[in-house]
């Protein structure tokens, strides 16, 4: 039984050894914004994090000086970031316009305003609580 806990205790510190933490913050690239919620993965992994409330974050890897992280999130350009034996980076992500178009939420899923046929309607808050009324068609 010593032998096991010896040999889990060496199996463990080895494998603690050789991982390196790296720190970094996600901004936009123009207005220098935290970006929440980026989505950080070590290439050819599925390990991978997100950013806080801050823009940062932080990820556990192998060898430092062959890491490849790609930061994604959604509106922006994916950006790959080789490591290079760094343990602090910072990651200026740029707009992606040709992400941004118009989009119609309609009951049950999404289309481009350019693909939408029929009419729409809005209802803001303050005329729905004026109304009273008992179901969204009587309201529209």
């Amino acid at each position: 039984m010593k032998f096991k806990f010896l040999l889990f205790l060496s199996i463990f510190f080895n494998i603690a050894t050789y991982a390196t933490r790296v720190d970094g913050v996600v901004m936009d690239q123009t207005t220098k914004d935290p970006i929440i919620g980026a989505s950080v993965m070590l290439k050819g992994t599925s390990v991978g994090t997100i950013t806080d409330l801050n823009g940062k974050f932080n990820i556990n890897v192998q060898d430092a000086k062959e890491a490849v992280l790609i930061v994604s999130y959604v509106g922006y350009q994916k950006k790959n970031i080789a490591l290079d034996g760094k343990t602090m980076i910072s990651v200026m992500l740029e707009e992606d316009a040709k992400t941004l178009e118009e989009v119609v939420v309609v009951g049950y899923g999404t289309m481009r305003k350019s693909d939408l046929t029929g009419s729409v309607v809005s209802v803001k808050t303050k005329d729905e609580e004026s109304a009273r009324s008992t179901s969204v068609d009587k309201m529209l």
